[in-house]
């Protein structure tokens, strides 16, 4: 590489002569050797023949193959300003046309070097150097299919651009595109996916218009964790599953956990001894961001501990913290746009203005220090921190103050998942009394379901999402929700034969063989989901072919203390989807006479030769029906593939 003293302003270099040996280093180390000069040059102020090597390094870069050297190079690239101000522009436009979905017939490297191309686009719009539409239109349009090196360049791609600009939002379901073709997809980790969409609901909890939706993501965030959390037990799983439940505590309590708080310090630590490499370029944010979290949660425990302090020897310097946190909470989070960081500050607001509102003796010094402030900026004698502090020390003040006048608590220490009644309640109407009560018996019964349905978590993220929409849809049966107990076995019996599902989707003739032959029937299903089901370890009141129930012989029978939950099983070789047999919904239907009005329907489908298996989200759907007496009743109808074709016959 020739250098001299001709341009001082450059390091040394010869930029002449580096421009015009530039087009001959594209596939070879020297693309690498010339981005880490340019970019080490101290230019002052750049000059033209500055602009045209950094305009020919681009094009080596865009012209080099080798998926090494290229991400290299482009890693060079990226971190230097003085190339970013050159070039960027033209970077950023011309490596998105390489960043196209790779064909069928696509090598690993290059399948490897589209997914880097990818993911270098995404960046440089990040940071402001090419327009981001063009990258949403092939985003928007990626079907999700192909290698897994590239779907995943494309879920980091997706959640970065969702983080950055909430319009992104319509390129949510190409994740889930990608997501539920996951399982399909060899060295394609449900976990990573999880981990990822887990990381959007959060956003969208923060964005959410009320708290209903924002409990709503952050249950949506715990159940893609599911797979992360039960089956591989990943750390940075459980510091965003710690992430998701500080957010909850704090919108249905206004009230910190400290075993929460204590478990995501120690989760953030031991992610410190992990380091992103090749294709992680996230993984600086990503980190800021978990630390960001475990100090707020840290500063949230403490001012929680203060407020319960029984006595206030250190009054001054405590309120001057608890003011600091109420200001700057949101913006120390660390999140790409500070309107998700105002959400969190919102959050946190009540957690400092109750305790104030709870505490009169604090709240007497807090107004002490407010008149002190006040006469300190009058007097032109007060520090900057006071400057900053004081109209913070006085929102929190009148806030606190309107709260004590009212008599009214926004929470209470000990409530009852996020319940807040007036502290009076005969100034209410009894419609209002009995709405708030309902609404507590809601969030209760919510809360309790997320516990419950955590542990029944699948290894497949899919399984887990078409298993929320299940009991979703169960909502509406008056038995689910009113029976003691009946909720908690409607859950586990739907995840128990989801897994059934999931695990036979998967098998060869070797091992389930009546799942390959036409003439298989409703006896070997029965036999197989008895073998599973006992073999899971979950249940053991399991029997078959029982008779004396709704006037007939059920195929299946879950016993529970108290009642009983039934499978019908049959085997169909028609085209009507199973939700729309309507004879075997009703004979699903019959069985709840004198039991839970709920039950479950499995068919064996024989599908066509040569036809492809179903969708996990076919898999399962809640029918609805009315009884001769006008009362609903509910139905599970699920479906497994039969008469299938051996992959290699396809």
């Amino acid at each position: 590489m020739a250098t001299h003293d001709e341009h001082p302003d450059a390091g040394g270099l010869d930029l002449g002569s580096l421009t015009a040996s530039l087009a001959t280093m594209a596939n070879t180390p020297d693309v690498t050797t010339t981005a880490a000069q340019l970019a080490a040059a101290s230019t002052f102020t750049r000059t033209a023949e500055y602009n045209a090597a950094a305009h020919a390094l681009a094009a080596a870069i865009l012209a080099t193959a080798s998926p090494v050297l290229f991400a290299d190079a482009t890693q060079l690239f990226l971190a230097s300003t003085d190339l970013l101000e050159a070039a960027g522009e033209r970077l950023g436009i011309e490596v998105l046309a390489q960043a196209a979905p790779p064909g069928a017939s696509a090598t690993g490297l290059e399948v490897l070097r589209a997914a880097d191309a990818l993911e270098v686009a995404t960046q440089l719009r990040l940071g402001g150097w090419a327009s981001r539409w063009d990258l949403f239109a092939l985003l928007a349009t990626y079907d999700g299919t192909g290698p897994a090196t590239y779907s995943r360049a494309a879920m980091r791609a997706v959640q970065a651009c969702f983080e950055q600009w909430q319009e992104a939002d319509y390129l949510l379901p190409t994740a889930h595109r990608i997501a539920d073709l996951g399982d399909d997809r060899e060295s394609f980790s449900s976990s990573d996916t999880g981990v990822m969409l887990a990381r959007v609901a959060l956003l969208q909890a923060l964005r959410a218009g009320d708290h209903e939706r924002a409990l709503r993501h952050i249950d949506e965030a715990l159940v893609a964790l599911a797979a992360a959390l039960t089956h591989d037990d990943r750390p940075d799983a459980h510091v965003t599953a710690n992430i998701a439940r500080l957010l909850q505590g704090l919108i249905e309590t206004q009230t910190v956990d400290p075993t929460v708080v204590s478990d995501l310090a120690e989760g953030v630590r031991e992610l410190l001894h992990l380091r992103y490499s090749r294709g992680h370029w996230t993984g600086e944010v990503t980190g800021a961001t978990r630390a960001a979290w475990t100090l707020l949660a840290d500063r949230l425990a403490a001012a929680q501990q203060s407020f319960a302090e029984p006595s206030w020897l250190h009054a001054v310097p405590v309120i001057a913290d608890l003011v600091d946190l109420y200001r700057t909470s949101g913006s120390c989070i660390g999140l790409r746009r500070d309107e998700d960081g105002r959400a969190v500050q919102v959050l946190v607001a009540p957690v400092i203005e109750d305790g104030f509102a709870n505490e009169v003796g604090l709240f007497n010094v807090l107004r002490q220090r407010v008149a002190e402030m006040e006469a300190a900026v009058d007097a032109g004698i007060a520090t900057a921190d006071e400057v900053a502090d004081l109209p913070v020390a006085i929102d929190i003040r009148d806030v606190a103050a309107r709260r004590l006048a009212a008599g009214t608590l926004v929470h209470h220490p000990k409530a009852t998942a996020g319940a807040e009644l007036p502290a009076d309640k005969d100034a209410l109407s009894l419609d209002a009394v009995d709405r708030a009560d309902i609404d507590v018996e809601n969030r209760l019964w919510s809360a309790a379901r997320r516990r419950h349905r955590t542990k029944l978590a699948n290894a497949s993220l899919p399984v887990n999402q078409a298993l929320e929409r299940i009991w979703s849809d169960l909502d509406g049966s008056t038995d689910y929700r009113g029976q003691d107990g009946l909720a908690d076995a409607v859950d586990l019996v739907a995840a128990l034969l989801m897994s059934f599902l999931f695990d036979r989707s998967a098998v060869g003739p070797s091992e389930a063989p009546y799942l390959f032959s036409a003439a298989a029937s409703e006896e070997d299903l029965a036999r197989d989901l008895r073998t599973f089901v006992r073999g899971s370890g979950y249940l053991h009141g399991v029997d078959t072919e029982v008779r004396h129930v709704g006037g007939g012989r059920v195929d299946v029978r879950f016993s529970f203390p108290g009642f009983n939950l039934y499978v019908e099983l049959k085997q169909d070789s028609t085209e009507d989807p199973v939700p729309d047999k309507t004879s075997y919904v009703n004979q699903a239907a019959t069985y709840q006479a004198a039991e839970p009005r709920v039950g479950f329907l499995l068919v064996l489908k024989k599908t066509p030769r040569k036809t492809p298996a179903g969708s996990v989200n076919d898999w399962a759907q809640v029918v609805e029906m009315t009884d001769a007496e006008g009362a609903p009743r509910h139905v599970v109808a699920m479906t497994l593939a039969g008469a299938r074709t051996i992959p290699s016959d396809m």
